[in-house]
């Protein structure tokens, strides 16, 4: 199994967040106090998996492309699913979900733990308990589903959700989150086929901007 990289940048004041493509990292100290020599901060790694920003990439792809990752870091990207599986398989890791709207409006959601089988378990998704967030639950529902695309169909619907909401995810019957789909802009009369977090803004909103964020515990 290749082996998961990132790259540690050099911590920003407290309070601070310091953007990559793969990596923030947010550094803290009690009282608040700025990093001195022979302070040491909690450092919080967090690895970005996906990332919805412009709709200059498109998410309607097949399972060759989701297993090996796509789009630029510096943008709009999906991971990887076999990547993500490595991600995740050794220990507990949290995922945050951040969801920006097309008023500004920033929402989260959290989750306890995260893991993405390999693909001889068709990258199973395996999500703990809520943690809470402005956003609601949207992924809860999806635990124990597998990973579905447009030629590969694990649903467990009739029909392929892949293709019918235009996206890849883990689709049961069918789904209450869909942030591989469509790049719609807001509001949108057609139905759950965009960025659309049920919970948050229902089925005919897709969001500006989602981004998925895994941190080991």
């Amino acid at each position: 199994m290749a082996a998961v990289r990132f790259r540690l940048l050099e911590a920003e004041p407290p309070g601070c967040e310091r953007r990559h493509p793969l990596l923030s990292v947010l550094v803290r100290l009690p009282g608040g106090d700025r990093p001195g020599i022979g302070q040491v901060g909690r450092v919080s790694l967090l690895g970005v998996i996906q990332r919805r920003v412009d709709g200059s990439v498109d998410f309607y792809r097949d399972w060759a492309a989701y297993k090996q990752g796509f789009g630029s870091q510096l943008g709009e990207f999906w991971l990887g699913n076999d990547q993500i599986h490595a991600l995740t398989a050794q220990g507990t890791n949290e995922l945050r979900v951040d969801l920006v709207d097309f008023q500004d409006t920033r929402h989260f959601a959290k989750y306890q733990s995260f893991r993405v089988g390999s693909e001889a378990e068709k990258y199973q998704l395996v999500v703990g308990a809520f943690a809470g967030g402005t956003a609601g639950d949207s992924l809860t529902q999806h635990n124990n589903s597998l990973f579905s695309t447009e030629d590969q169909d694990n649903d467990g619907a009739s029909s392929n959700c892949a293709e019918t909401y235009q996206g890849a995810w883990w689709y049961y019957n069918c789904h209450v989150s869909n942030l591989n789909g469509r790049y719609l802009g807001g509001s949108h009369e057609s139905f759950a086929n965009g960025i659309n977090w049920h919970s948050g803004k229902g089925y005919n909103y897709s969001y500006k901007v989602a981004e998925m964020k895994v941190r080991p515990v």
